[in-house]
């Protein structure tokens, strides 16, 4: 059985880590009803990120993307390489 994860909108996770500051992580966990280990990755994140943090589904930044491009561009070349190895010897190679 699928088990559904609770989403949480930037704006409850920036009030959470301000409650958390300001109480305790521990104590800020209780009163929401979340892990404290979230909370406190919540709070790095947002120390690292600044304004940036918490960007959202789809919207990644911009190191992250350039990763995730970066990744895909090398399983393509990867594939390719592939393809070019297990290709029959007496084919010749056609480069477009």
């Amino acid at each position: 059985m699928k088990q559904n994860r609770k989403k949480y909108t930037p704006e409850f996770k920036r009030e959470a880590v301000a409650l958390g500051l300001q109480q305790g992580y521990t104590e800020a966990a209780r009163i929401l009803k979340i892990n404290p280990t979230m909370l406190r990755r919540w709070e790095k994140e947002q120390r690292e990120a600044g304004s940036q943090a918490f960007p959202g589904k789809g919207h990644q930044l911009p190191e992250l993307e350039e990763i995730g491009r970066l990744k895909r561009e090398l399983k393509r070349a990867l594939t390719d390489i592939e393809i070019l190895k297990n290709r029959p010897r007496g084919l010749p190679l056609l480069l477009c």
